[in-house]
């Protein structure tokens, strides 16, 4: 389009180019303008286009020139862009798109890098639905005639459409000769996502909680912590070593990883050199005092001080080469069958030398984006691995922080989450990053919050990641959640063709809820459900939710056992503000109900009640007196599995040892408000404590205050720290949400704490229950 005027388009002209590619030109006229436009469409659907455009005889005015594609409303619910790697505030730029008319986003209001350059072109835009998107993406600006003050590229919501407009030409111009642009454009689905991909482990499959499905199971190392594994460069490049290496852990595992990460890569290498050469003076990593090596690096054997480059390191045209012909050769000889790539990059440099930057017609030197360059080496990786017939290979691995786009066809596993406040990442943003039209089997990276309650985060992040049918990790969290969901996927059994997967925008089992801010996916299949019930209100709330289309009768929590209760046939729980429920559900009674765990079949179902104010009453209690009495309108089951312990506590009277707050006055946990009590038995060397902050602030103490607990009774050695009755563990911290009452066990049993969790009486836990459902569950499968 230039002003009203639309450009008519030509014969479409294709032509085959190689195997997988097709050579594409056109050309259009209109309104005194010539465009003649070709294009490269590669086999995973990145059309890369070239557009000249020129007047049609002599000089010509024209008002603008932009490119318009209407997308329908419904297909155009959701937006991916460029955004900061380290921020949350974008929600802007990832996640749901506003639904009102008019202007709904443009790159002059969220400028990535605007501090690097003049123009605001993006580098990348995703647009789309849970299904089906359209990605624009361009590397440079050079050839537009755009007022920067001005955007480059819209979203308008027009009539029953939503409109991506972007501009060649934003103010007017007197076209007297030729101008080039480049820009591209990706549909998506990429590709399909990987066979049985809910079954994929980023942990060996010797772990006794993760390797449950064995033989159809995948198990996946990243290649971080194997030795000094950085086998892309300089003294590392040595097969035997590489092979020694990886042959420790390959037994373990169905795919190891090499790694291109270059933030923790090695470096002074002469290679590494090279590349400063080439780049110039712009980053200046030739001339950074980096100091003394940090402790971890010591640790891996590495020596040189020069051990910090970026990613941008992969797009360099030389650099490229390099690493593209050593991952050839480990691929070849060491069973290699996947590259970590830490951020992909797509942020922008003024480099001629090396491809990137142009100088504009005023004299500007403005950079260009490496998304390109990044997408290029990634499908060198991948087509490495492809022809060296790498089994089950992943091709690119990479973080998705950095994000990938347009590079995400050649990325068949990824992680995403390392930011500082996961909490405050939007649902919108996690569903697009979990969206299976990526074709990439999403593992997520718990990234501990900066401060702050761990739990209440922890459970915040799950509230929106379990909607989403994540069923990985990259790295688990400081308060098992991760542990307790796989165990609820794995009781639930995910080995199983049957399984049908419902998300909470499009749920079918779903008849009603009472809250709108009450959002519940589901997995289903023959005889069985698992529904993810988020409250993503601020408040908390009991919750009436009534479910169709299933044969089930009776219905437990998938963390606890608890029974759940019901009215009418619907689900009524108690859910706290930015948190969740896991619900399991039968046809028949469940065996592993925790109210047979502890031989209390008559206990009733009380899921409507918030079993934290059980559990402040008995800590409270156990600050002034050993023993425990009823709590008023207490949950019966919380009370009835801490009552076992204590009790087996004083079993020997003569080793038993109570020391209420008083006495516990002069322990300093670093915080003189929290309130303590201690009770010991020195048989068994296990101290139960009860904690209880009375003030209006969550409190976070680090994990060593318990180190003036057991001094305090002559403990000997370091305890394993878990829930007496709930048996997760938080062993790094000490979380104490405002006026509420925590419980700890401490005991010396390692073999326990790394397995079921029974503890030292050998009385169970709600994890050791769950833990000992899965292995019925793997033992019934096996055998049929």
């Amino acid at each position: 389009m230039s002003g009203d005027t639309p450009l008519a388009g030509g014969k479409v002209e294709l032509q085959r180019h190689g195997n997988g590619k097709v050579d594409y030109q056109q050309s259009f006229l209109g309104a005194g303008i010539k465009v003649h436009a070709t294009g490269e469409l590669d086999y995973d659907g990145f059309y890369q286009f070239e557009v000249n455009f020129g007047p049609q005889a002599g000089e010509t005015d024209m008002p603008d020139l932009r490119l318009e594609i209407p997308l329908r409303a419904e297909s155009a619910s959701l937006i991916e862009t460029a955004r900061d790697w380290a921020g949350v505030e974008g929600d802007k730029c990832t996640g749901f798109l506003a639904s009102q008319p008019g202007r709904l986003w443009d790159s002059k209001t969220f400028t990535y890098q605007p501090e690097r350059r003049k123009g605001n072109m993006p580098p990348y835009l995703w647009v789309g639905n849970d299904e089906r998107g359209i990605a624009y993406s361009c590397a440079s600006d050079e050839g537009t005639h755009n007022n920067d003050a001005l955007p480059a590229v819209t979203l308008e919501r027009e009539d029953q459409a939503v409109v991506l407009r972007v501009w060649l030409v934003n103010k007017p111009l007197r076209l007297t000769h030729e101008r080039k642009f480049r820009f591209a454009l990706q549909a998506s689905p990429f590709k399909p996502m990987l066979e049985n991909f809910r079954l994929w482990r980023t942990f060996s499959r010797r772990d006794p909680l993760v390797g449950t499905y064995q033989k159809h199971g995948h198990y996946f190392h990243h290649g971080w912590g194997i030795g000094i594994y950085y086998p892309t460069y300089g003294r590392f490049l040595d097969l035997a070593k590489n092979e020694e290496m990886l042959g420790k852990v390959r037994v373990d595992y169905d795919v190891i990883c090499a790694s291109a990460s270059s933030c923790s890569e090695c470096g002074g290498t002469p290679e590494y050199h090279q590349f400063w050469h080439e780049w110039g003076s712009e980053m200046g990593w030739d001339r950074m005092n980096l100091g003394s090596l940090p402790e971890w690096m010591c640790a891996l054997g590495l020596s040189d001080r020069y051990v910090a480059v970026e990613s941008a390191s992969n797009t360099c045209d030389s650099n490229r080469d390099y690493r593209a012909w050593w991952l050839d050769q480990i691929v070849r000889h060491c069973g290699v069958a996947g590259l970590y790539q830490d951020n992909p990059p797509y942020g922008y440099s003024y480099e001629p030398a090396v491809g990137f930057g142009y100088e504009r017609e005023d004299g500007t030197k403005e950079p260009t984006s490496y998304t390109w360059a990044a997408r290029e080496f990634q499908r060198r990786a991948a087509h490495l691995m492809v022809e060296d017939n790498a089994t089950n290979a992943v091709y690119v691995y990479p973080n998705l922080c950095g994000a990938s786009q347009p590079g995400r066809s050649f990325c068949r596993r990824a992680l995403y989450g390392e930011y500082l406040e996961s909490d405050k990442l939007s649902l919108g943003a996690m569903r697009v990053w979990l969206s299976k039209q990526w074709g990439i089997n999403l593992g997520w990276l718990y990234q501990e919050p900066a401060r702050g309650a761990t739990y209440k985060y922890w459970r915040a992040v799950s509230s929106r990641l379990f909607l989403l049918d994540l069923t990985d990790f990259a790295r688990t969290d400081g308060a098992e959640v991760w542990r307790r969901w796989l165990a609820a996927l794995d009781v639930f059994w995910l080995d199983d063709p049957t399984i049908v997967w419902h998300p909470y925008y499009r749920n079918r089992l779903l008849k009603s809820t009472a809250q709108p801010t009450t959002l519940v996916s589901a997995y289903a299949a023959r005889g069985r459900g698992l529904f993810v019930v988020s409250n993503q209100g601020h408040t908390d709330t009991v919750e009436t939710i009534a479910l169709q289309g299933g044969d089930w009768e009776h219905y437990y929590d998938a963390e606890t056992g608890e029974e759940v209760e019901t009215r009418d046939g619907a689900l009524r729980l108690f859910i706290p503000a930015n948190d969740f429920r896991l619900i399991l559900a039968f046809p028949q009674r469940w065996r592993f109900a925790a109210k047979n765990a502890i031989a209390q079949p008559s206990l009733p179902a009380q899921s409507t009640l918030d079993s934290r104010v059980t559990v402040t009453a008995l800590a409270r209690q156990l600050l002034d007196r050993p023993g425990l009495h009823p709590v008023a309108g207490g949950h019966q089951l919380y009370e009835r599995w801490l009552g076992r312990v204590v009790s087996a506590m004083q079993a020997t009277t003569n080793q038993f040892v109570y020391l209420d707050q008083k006495a516990c006055e002069s322990v300093d946990l670093g915080d003189p408000a929290i309130r303590k009590a201690i009770l010991f038995d020195r048989q068994k060397m296990a101290l139960v404590v009860a904690y209880y902050n009375p003030t209006e602030t969550d409190r976070l103490l680090a994990g060593t205050a318990r180190a003036a607990l057991i001094a305090k009774v002559g403990y000997q050695g370091w305890p394993y720290v878990y829930d007496p009755v709930a048996g997760y563990s938080q062993w790094s911290v000490l979380d104490l949400p405002a006026q509420a009452g925590k419980l700890e066990l401490l005991c010396p049993d390692s073999s326990d704490y790394n397995g079921v969790r029974r503890g030292p009486y050998g009385l169970d836990t709600m994890m050791s229950n769950l833990d000992e459902a899965v292995a019925a569950r793997k033992t019934e499968t096996e055998n049929q």
